[in-house]
């Protein structure tokens, strides 16, 4: 064998384990806070769809007008004082879906949270630690 050639043999694996090692360390380290910020946007994303108005939302008509109403009682403005299911409830009722989607979400900021202070530890001393080389 060739003693020029003999070096870069003994080291032509040393830096495949070294990437692979830095890469495992910048997922811990990056891994849980995206997870987080991914969570927290999708749960914005799903709820601020859930909430948007229906089309018999927008379009509340008084049922009764002020001279159909027989309670006597009128606003301010002349129509009539007569208020639905849909005007007393402060929110829409959740459909199944959103209500799944929201607790899966929560289960993932949840694991983001745990999971980022071990996962930031562990790849700050993945990447300070380098194991010594010897021939």
């Amino acid at each position: 064998m060739n003693p020029s050639t003999e070096p870069t043999q003994l080291y032509a694996n040393v830096p495949a384990r070294k990437s692979v090692r830095k890469k495992v360390a910048l997922w811990l380290m990056i891994g849980p806070t995206a997870l987080l910020v991914v969570a927290l946007i999708l749960f914005a994303i799903t709820n601020s769809i859930a909430a948007a108005p229906n089309d018999t939302d927008t379009n509340m008509a008084p049922t009764q007008s002020a001279e159909q109403n027989t309670s006597g009682q009128e606003s301010l403005f002349g129509d009539s004082a007569t208020t639905t299911d849909s005007d007393t409830q402060l929110f829409n009722e959740p459909s199944p879906a959103q209500t799944i989607a929201n607790i899966l979400l929560f289960i993932t900021g949840t694991v983001g949270v745990i999971a980022w202070l071990p996962g930031l530890i562990t790849g700050i001393i993945l990447l300070t630690t380098a194991k010594k080389q010897t021939l």
